[in-house]
C-alpha cells in the first residue's frame, strides 16, 4: 500500500477524527529506549535487562561480539504476514547493510520475529573505537532514523576485540540499576 491513506485512531474505545497519512512499502527504524538515542538491543541469548545484559562484563565472550538488535517497517518477509497472526516469523533477502561508527557490521540474521518486530543478529566489528557509535541499517534504498547510537566498550583486561553493549545509561533509565551496574557505570564509556 502506497500514497494517501485515511487513519482514525482509537485509544480506550474513543476514535479521533479522520486524517490522511502517507503509506509506505518500507519505513525502516531502530527501536530505541526513551525516545532515543540509544537502541534496544541485547547480547546473544540475553534478555533485556540491566542486571543480565551489563552487570556481567567479564564473562567469557566469543572472538566475534554478537548483539541482537530490534526495529519495525523493513517490509515484506520470506513468509508472508497473516492478518490478525500473534506470531510472525519470516526472513529478509537480500540482508539489511548495518554499519556501526561507519564500519560495515556483519549481519547473521534479518528477519520478522514477532508482530511489527524485526530481529537482527550483527557481529561487532572488530576494529570499532570505544565510545557511543553511530549506527544505521540501509534495506532496498531506505535508511533507519537519524541520531541513533549503541556504546562500544572494549574490554581491557584481555585482548578481545571490542564488544558493543547496551550501556548502563541506556538500561538504568529505562529499567533501574542493581549496585553492580552503578559499580560498572565508572566506566568512562559508561558515564
Amino acid at each position: 500500500m502506497t500514497g494517501a491513506v485515511p487513519v482514525i485512531v482509537t485509544n480506550n474505545g474513543t476514535p479521533t477524527a479522520s486524517f490522511t497519512a502517507q503509506a509506505q512499502p518500507l519505513s525502516p527504524s531502530f527501536f530505541v529506549f526513551n525516545g532515543g538515542p540509544y537502541i534496544a538491543a541485547t547480547h546473544v541469548n540475553e534478555a533485556i535487562s540491566a542486571r543480565d545484559a551489563v552487570s556481567r562484563p567479564h564473562h567469557a565472550r566469543p572472538a566475534r561480539r554478537i548483539v541482537v538488535i530490534y526495529g519495525n517497517g523493513f517490509g515484506p518477509t520470506s513468509t508472508p504476514v497473516v492478518s490478525g497472526s500473534e506470531s510472525q516469523s519470516g526472513s529478509l533477502a537480500p540482508l539489511p547493510v548495518i554499519k556501526i561508527g561507519g564500519i560495515a557490521a556483519t549481519v547473521q540474521f534479518a528477519g520478522l520475529v514477532a508482530p511489527g518486530q524485526y530481529q537482527f543478529n550483527v557481529a561487532i566489528p572488530s576494529n570499532l573505537a570505544d565510545g557511543d557509535q553511530p549506527i544505521a541499517a540501509t534495506y532496498n534504498g531506505q535508511t533507519t532514523q537519524s541520531g541513533t547510537l549503541i556504546t562500544s566498550i572494549t574490554n581491557h583486561s584481555d585482548s578481545r576485540p571490542s564488544e558493543a553493549t547496551i550501556c548502563c545509561k541506556t538500561f538504568c533509565s529505562a529499567f533501574g540499576c542493581s549496585g553492580a551496574v552503578r559499580a560498572f557505570r565508572s566506566s568512562p564509556s559508561c558515564a
